[in-house]
């Protein structure tokens, strides 16, 4: 009976050689159970996760070679479960509470269009009349709503104009994309749109926003020689 239980065991000891690609599965595993949660679970679940991998460690290390495997696969779990936290907690940034109208300001850092083709601006540094700077976005994404022949938006530049913010909206169904989730993981805290002129305060400073800049260019010139109906696409900013 003994030899029964403890054959998975001597068949694990036996693959040693070809188990460490299997360290990033248990990784994510233990990402995958945080994410599971409905809730995000106590802060002592940390303390014991941390705990549960010094541990796993030392026994993969000074352990029975039998159970070397197995504390390695605790320690790959307790490592995915503190992963998320950490991961959780230094993404937190100000997401919008209220329905905003008003002037915004900000800094160009993304170019692209949105299901209705309607360019749509992120930005950065944002400034909101009469919120204060613990509760303004980080980051925000604004939908243009008609021609804009006065301005030809490029990363860096820091621009003006008046529009209607939200939060970012969660899933339209039980077990749909929740866009509120990857907006709170990009940083992103309000979107919106404005049918208002956008205005040019100040134009790129220079070495910033290089890479936005950079990807800007090629996507242009990638477009300008696209023949037909593929030049319309969506720039890749």
């Amino acid at each position: 009976m003994a030899r029964v239980l403890i054959w998975p065991l001597l068949v694990v000891q036996e693959a040693r050689g070809t188990l460490f690609p299997w360290i990033p599965v248990f990784i994510g595993v233990g990402i995958g159970i945080w994410f599971a949660l409905p809730t995000e679970p106590a802060p002592g679940s940390y303390v014991l996760a941390a705990v549960a991998m010094v541990l796993g460690l030392v026994a993969a290390r000074r352990g029975p070679e039998l159970l070397q495997p197995l504390m390695i696969v605790l320690a790959s779990l307790a490592a995915g479960w503190l992963a998320s936290g950490a991961r959780v907690h230094l993404q937190a940034a100000p997401m919008l509470d209220f329905r905003y109208y008003g002037p915004v300001e900000g800094r160009i850092i993304g170019i692209d269009r949105s299901q209705s083709d309607a360019l749509r601006l992120t930005l950065d540094r944002v400034v909101l009349r009469e919120v204060a700077p613990d509760r303004t976005p980080l980051k925000v994404r604004i939908s243009i709503h008609g021609d804009q022949p006065w301005i030809t938006p490029f990363p860096g530049q820091i621009i003006v104009t008046t529009a209607s913010l939200a939060a970012p909206e969660g899933p339209v169904e039980p077990g749909g994309f929740d866009f509120r989730r990857m907006a709170y993981f990009d940083r992103l805290g309000a979107v919106g749109y404005t049918r208002m002129p956008v205005l040019l305060l100040e134009p790129p400073v220079a070495g910033e926003a290089l890479i936005d800049r950079l990807r800007s260019y090629l996507s242009d010139a990638m477009r300008a020689r696209m023949p037909g109906d593929a030049a319309p696409l969506p720039p890749a900013r």
